[in-house]
Parts: C-alpha cells; structure tokens; sequence
C-alpha cells in the first residue's frame, strides 16, 4: 500500500523516538508523514519505540518526554493516551500512546495481545527503521500482523536515495572509532562509490598505523582493501591531521609521519577537509555520505573538523546522507540539518539495509525473516 491510497483511515504510525527530546531530528522526519496522513482525512496515533525490549522498569522507559516535544513542534493538537487499549482513533486527530512494552504477552508475540492492540486501526505505517530491530518488542507481530501495511515519506525517500546510490556514483567520508563498522559499510557501497575519504581512527587502521588488530579485523581490512581496488575507488587519506598529547593537553596541525607517541590523530586539518570538498565537485558525485565524526567536536579542547565539514556539506547541493548520532547532533546543533535529505542512526538493520539492493524496504523485512512474505 502506498501512502497516497490511504484517506480516511485510522493510522498506527510506528517510529523510532528513542530520546527524541534530546534528538528533535527525529520528530521533524515523521512530521511530513504525520501531516499527509491528516491533509487525507486520517486520525492518527503515534506509538515509538522507546528501548530495548524487555526493560525491567517501564517508568523509565515513558515516553512523557517525547510526546511534549512533539507537541511543541506538531502544529495540531496531539492527544496523550495511557493505554493502547485507550486508543479509540478519531478521525483527523493525533494522539501519541504510551510505550506499551510493559506487557508480558508481547514477549511471545502473543497473536491475541497483537489482535488487541492493533484492533483500533487500519492500517500501519513505519517511518524509521531503527524500531524494526529484532530487539524492539512488537516489530515482528507489527510486520506479520493482517493489517495493511506503508511507508511513511521518510522511508519512501530512504528507498529513493539508496536508488540513486545504486544507480550512479556516491562519494564516503568516513570517521569515528567503530573501524569494524565502518569497513563494513564501506564494503557495502563500495560498487558504488567514486572516492573514498577517511578520518580517524579508520585512517590509521588503513594506513598500517593503528593499534596492533584482533584477526578478524585484519581480515575485514584485507577484504575492504581489495575491493578497493578491485572496484578502482580513490581513497583519500588525510593530508594533515590535528594531533592531540593528553600529558600537555594540547593540539596541534602536523602530518602523520610527524606524530608522537604520546599524540593522538583527533580531526582532519585544513588541506584534508578541503581536498575531499574538491573531490566532491571534480566527481561531480550524486551522492555524499558522511558516516561518523571526523573529531572529537564535542570537546573544545579539539579542532572543530566536523563541525566545518557538516556546515560545508550542507551548502552542496548534492543530495546527502548523515550516518551516525554525532554528526546528526553536529548538524542540528549548527542548524544545519535542513541541508540534509536523510539522517541515520547506523543500527545493524538500517546498515543491512543499504547493502541488500533490494529495492522495496517492506519486501527486504520479509525476505530477511523479520516479517513474512505476502503480507502487503
């Protein structure tokens, strides 16, 4: 079902909230969704994903937080619901329902306790991706469930911008500490990509100057390199970088073979950022991805690398993607966000996601057996 056909309907819209008050990039993706759906005569009813499953203290799971926020940013009235079993939906109306993970049902995807939540509504329609992890109860008994199911239009521009990622050239920037994330992600677009640029701990890993690495890890870094080749993608290493000393507690521009032993590479410097800003427009790329921080910005004792970088980005008009809390709360802290079509938190499924080619969202669930096929 696409989102279009749904008029006068009453709606679960199921997203991922999880500190939306602190993240309010969260509440701004469902708001299109929310909005369509009430321009088409729907009554609407939010229910977000407030945690891993099975926590032991529901209070501090509430969603209280959340739906304030909502409620400050959504400019209809939105109506707070204790209970799922409470949510009788009218039409043209939103409401924001407790997070219902304290029922002991659902820890079997109990088919009767699903019939009663979902009893009060329509239709479904998913909007984050983050929610359908395994780990969030009531994802699998959502998917498997009778009930017609839809993409709200932050996940139909998710599949639209993976399209275009599949079907031309994207250009990487990757950072950050997660190495073993960041090689698989890397591998996963790597058919894809144009160039390649690297910060942090990732560019010492790369460039044989990390730590000594587990097996494993020496093996995911074999495997990225050849298809690096292979596929003839232009990695760009930094040219400078900003080294930090935690005995002097002081930073300073250098390149690599310049580094101390007791320093520490924290932010790509003034010719590394603008060599990946010229790559970026001599590929003339579809696509940038910027996955992780390429210093540590939060602290002000560090050069400002990703901060400069996100607010560079941003001004492109290349369609962009963030990967990664920290640099989404970089953008929005910088007001900046808007300068971006898609924000991902980097789980597992959504990385999953972005590797399958698969085109449909709804139809790789299926396939990857967290839902079942036949069920649109």
């Amino acid at each position: 079902m696409q989102l279009e056909e749904i008029h006068k309907m009453r709606v679960l819209l199921r997203a991922d909230l999880y500190n939306a008050h602190r993240n309010p990039y969260k509440i701004h993706q469902i708001l299109p969704t929310i909005l369509t759906l009430l321009q088409q005569g729907c009554g609407v009813c939010v229910m977000s994903a407030m945690g891993v499953a099975f926590m032991p203290d529901p209070d501090a799971s509430t969603a209280k937080l959340v739906y304030h926020k909502l409620a400050e940013i959504l400019p209809n009235d939105i109506q707070w619901i204790d209970e799922y079993k409470d949510a009788d939906v009218l039409l043209g109306q939103v409401y924001f329902v407790e997070n219902p993970y304290c029922d002991d049902r659902d820890r079997e995807y109990s088919e009767v306790f699903q019939s009663e939540m979902l009893a009060q509504f329509d239709v479904i329609v998913h909007d984050t991706l983050n929610h359908l992890d395994k780990e969030f109860v009531s994802s699998l008994g959502m998917l498997t469930s009778k009930k017609p199911q839809a993409l709200g239009r932050y996940l139909e521009g998710l599949e639209s911008c993976i399209q275009i990622t599949r079907q031309s050239k994207a250009g990487l920037i990757v950072g950050g500490s997660q190495v073993a994330w960041q090689l698989r992600l890397i591998r996963h677009l790597v058919p894809h990509l144009s160039f390649l640029a690297v910060g942090g701990e990732l560019a010492l890993v790369m460039m044989g100057k990390g730590q000594e690495m587990p097996g494993c890890l020496h093996d995911d870094l074999f495997m990225t390199l050849q298809a690096l080749r292979a596929e003839k993608v232009k990695v760009l290493y930094p040219v400078d970088v900003v080294a930090y000393s935690s005995e002097t507690q002081r930073n300073r521009i250098c390149l690599y073979q310049d580094l101390e032993p007791v320093e520490s590479v924290k932010d790509l410097a003034t010719q590394s950022r603008a060599r990946i800003l010229s790559q970026i427009q001599k590929d003339q790329v579809d696509l940038v991805v910027l996955s992780g921080t390429i210093g540590n910005h939060l602290d002000p004792r560090y050069s400002r690398g990703t901060d400069i970088l996100v607010q560079e980005l941003a001004r492109l008009s290349h369609k962009k993607v963030l990967i990664g809390k920290d640099v989404a709360l970089a953008a929005n802290r910088l007001s900046v966000l808007g300068g971006y079509q898609h924000v991902l938190e980097g789980n597992s499924v959504e990385i999953d996601y972005l590797s399958s080619g698969n085109p449909s969202i709804l139809s790789w669930l299926s396939k990857e057996g967290i839902g079942v096929d036949g069920y649109l």
